[in-house]
């Protein structure tokens, strides 16, 4: 269970928002995921994938863009016409530096 009151600067989010300002579900469900991980805080170190898995119970498959393989294309054209979910992120230089 978690209340209404989402963390704001100058009356606006911090974390996730809607372009519909009427709009609250995105903020509402990043801060459920955060009080089952615990806090933002704790929940900056994932990824999109484990989020996804989280609240789906799915498997996700990783891609390093940094080496693709040739059937990347293919892949994710197969994705998309199914409707799977898809996501992607970066890492900061500083701290893919401490993770590598």
């Amino acid at each position: 269970v978690i209340d209404d009151k989402l963390p704001t600067i100058k009356n606006k989010p911090i974390f996730a928002r809607s372009k519909d300002e009427c709009e609250f579900w995105p903020a509402l469900l990043e801060k459920a995921y955060a009080k089952v991980c615990g806090s933002y805080t704790d929940m900056t170190s994932g990824t999109p994938a484990e989020a996804m898995r989280d609240f789906t119970g799915g498997v996700h498959m990783c891609i390093q863009l940094s080496d693709p393989s040739p059937s990347l294309w293919k892949l994710l054209c197969r994705a998309g016409r199914s409707k799977t979910f898809m996501s992607c992120s970066s890492i900061p230089k500083t701290v893919r530096k401490y993770t590598e």
